[in-house]
């Protein structure tokens, strides 16, 4: 709505409106408008006048209130630029509440004016007297008197809630965003700062005869005598901690207490959290490598203590951290031996430790005896060598000619390969070699899910779950579908109860809720974000749908399905579905519906219902049948009223186009 400022010009954009000057509260406290670069528009003193235009009249002050209330237009509670009285406390507070329930913020200088401003009436240390919010405490229990007894160096100015009262606590959001501070670590970080700023300045001498120890002067005896072990579980020890400890056991003689105490203590942070000096690890940039092959070595996190936790080397041998190669070799050793035996070295580990035994090469870094051993050990494992490696090139012509070794494998030695290494029966969770001619591509769910138990292996084909970026699972599919793997859909024999005869009877759509509230939730999901079906595609497919003949029996329908393998096996399942939607004959079968079957029998009859008519309207776009089938459920148990269908729309984001509309109006013509 277009409004006319108090220079008079006419107002359309704005983020807020202020009442006029003349009367109000806002100018009596900060005098001029302090948000007019902030997009706050203040009103012209016409909309206080009374006027009459074509006979009729409009009393004085009636367009103010009209604009509060339609434009909101507002105001802030009148005070005086120092110690303000209890009532105009509570104005101010009011008006701040009012501004944040609408989202409305204030602007940076008048905050601050009011977070700086001495108006606020606290006590201190029982002597009353005014502080800015930003210095005051609303304290939630008695930590507050605490605070303000003679052994605290500070004054914390506590909010008198003997001459404000209890309603001051019924703002504590307000109070706290004009900087009132209420728990007792801001107490002690306002004592901290207070205390900093101090240190800071020239007032050290104050300080001093305070008893606070001036200038640390290298006083590391001082922190010994008075050392404490860490607690157990420590969870926010900072880096110059730790790094305290290290100063300490370097220029302290007697370091026996230090070890002592910090020895079994988790307080040295990792790479795998907190760890104690006898897990950890220090990393070392020219054998580090060994401790990265496996995740398993606890690796100080040098980001989080910086580069000088490496000058401490000493000191965290001292404490028992592993520092040098020897040691570090020995347990890369153990946890070697312990992933072999547990056959848990994958492809990964293995390309590491290669690596890191490049990088090692030539180096004055050698693998302990033990180690080499245990790696070298066969154990009957190897089934290819070679030959080049272990004999003379001159050999190898020989084994050629008189010994029939290829020089060059194809693909088809690889296979035999790994037929050796096959595994003979399944779930074991590896990768079975199969007969082409007896697996298929899972392109059918329902189908799926019909025969995978139905034979000893593995009827589908092999992918990995989840994807791999290097290998989508449909590209997968479809280098199974070049080399001439099946479908499932297109390799199974189907055969259908006969219909035709006693016990069928046609029966109106509406009477298994085929109707304007279906229609209406079909159209909003095809015409969504998910699918962005065109008009005329998303027409069609409903037609399709409303130009069904519905069939009902009282028979279960019966569908027998089979499959035939290489060898001649032929696997036969059989299925009852109590919807089937025959496309070819634009039938709709379904078992007549009892409704006092109960809650189980209902939701089994919308289930099924959902997934026939999601899979005929959507069998050209598989990903989004579940989705669908899903609101349709939903939509039949709310037996497709249009209100409640219409809400349901609203809470998925779907939406009704004009030319739905006009193709339902066609279509329900007697309902409109």
């Amino acid at each position: 709505m277009p409004i006319v400022d108090n220079y008079g010009r006419v107002m359309a954009a704005r983020k807020g409106v202020l009442v006029p000057a003349n009367g109000s509260k806002w100018i009596s406290l900060i005098g001029s408008n302090p948000w007019r670069e902030d997009g706050f528009v203040e009103l012209g003193e016409d909309y206080l006048c009374s006027g009459k235009f074509a006979g009729v009249s409009t009393p004085e002050n009636s367009l103010i209130h009209f604009l509060k209330r339609y434009v909101g237009a507002s105001d802030v509670p009148d005070t005086m630029s120092a110690q303000i009285t209890k009532k105009n406390t509570f104005l101010l507070l009011d008006w701040i509440q009012r501004l944040r329930r609408k989202g409305v913020n204030m602007p940076v200088r008048f905050l601050k004016c009011i977070k700086e401003g001495n108006w606020l009436k606290v006590s201190l240390n029982g002597i009353l007297g005014y502080r800015p919010p930003s210095q005051s405490f609303l304290p939630s229990s008695s930590w507050g008197e605490l605070l303000q007894n003679e052994s605290v160096l500070v004054d914390i100015s506590i909010i008198d809630q003997s001459f404000y009262g209890d309603k001051i606590n019924g703002y504590k959001d307000e109070l706290r965003a004009i900087g009132v501070m209420f728990d007792y670590n801001e107490a002690c970080q306002f004592i901290g700062k207070h205390l900093m700023a101090l240190a800071a300045s020239t007032t050290l001498w104050l300080l001093e005869m305070l008893g606070v120890v001036i200038g640390f002067n290298q006083n590391y005896k001082l922190v010994v005598d008075n050392l404490k072990p860490p607690a157990d579980n420590i969870s926010a020890l900072t880096a110059e901690s730790g790094l305290l400890v290290l100063k300490c056991l370097k220029h302290f003689s007697s370091s026996g207490k230090i070890v002592s105490a910090f020895k079994r203590k988790k307080f040295l942070k990792t790479n795998m959290g907190y760890k104690a000096p006898s897990e950890s690890y220090l990393f070392n940039p020219q054998w580090g490598c060994l401790l990265e092959v496996f995740n398993g070595f606890p690796l100080i996190d040098q980001n989080f203590y910086g580069t000088d936790i490496v000058l401490y080397k000493n000191e965290l041998k001292q404490l028992g951290i592993v520092v040098d190669f020897e040691e570090a070799a020995k347990a890369f050793s153990r946890v070697f031996k312990q992933q072999a035996e547990k056959s848990s070295i994958n492809k990964d580990n293995v390309l590491s430790f290669l690596a890191c035994c490049r990088k090692l090469n030539g180096t004055a870094f050698k693998f302990p005896d033990d180690l080499k051993k245990c790696i070298r050990e066969l154990n009957g494992c190897v089934l290819v060598l070679v030959l080049e490696k272990h004999y003379d090139w001159k050999l190898l012509g020989f084994f050629s000619n008189a010994l029939e070794v290829k020089s060059h494998h194809s693909l088809d030695d690889f296979c035999k390969l790994w037929k050796v290494w096959e595994v003979l029966e399944s779930g074991s969770g590896e990768i079975l070699l199969v007969d082409k001619r007896d697996v298929f591509i899972a392109d059918d769910l329902p189908l799926k899910d019909l025969f995978e138990q139905s034979s000893c292996n593995p009827l589908f084909v092999w992918y990995p779950q989840p994807s791999l970026p290097s290998l989508p699972r449909f590209m997968l599919l479809e280098i199974y579908s070049k080399i001439c793997v099946r479908n499932i859909s297109e390799s199974v024999l189907k055969e259908v109860s006969t219909m035709d005869g006693d016990g069928l009877e046609q029966v109106n759509p509406s009477e298994i809720l085929i109707g304007k509230g279906l229609v209406k939730l079909i159209l909003g999901f095809l015409a969504g974000f998910s699918l962005k079906m065109e008009e005329e595609k998303r027409h069609e497919a409903v037609r399709n749908l409303l130009d069904l003949t519905v069939i009902e029996t009282n028979d279960p329908i019966s569908i027998g399905y089979s499959l035939s393998l290489s060898s001649g096996e032929r696997l036969k399942k059989e299925t009852k579905p109590m919807i089937r939607w025959d496309r070819e004959s634009k039938k709709l079968f379904t078992v007549k519906m009892d409704r006092s079957g109960g809650h189980r029998k209902n939701i089994e009859y919308a289930t099924c219902f959902s997934e026939a008519i999601s899979e005929g309207l959507l069998w050209e776009n598989e990903d989004h049948i579940r989705e669908l089938a899903e609101l349709i459920k939903l939509g039949f148990v709310l037996e497709f009223d249009e209100e409640a269908i219409e809400f349901l729309m609203k809470t998925q984001n779907l939406q009704l186009f004009l030319e739905d509309d006009r193709f339902i109006s066609s279509a329900f013509p007697t309902d409109d």
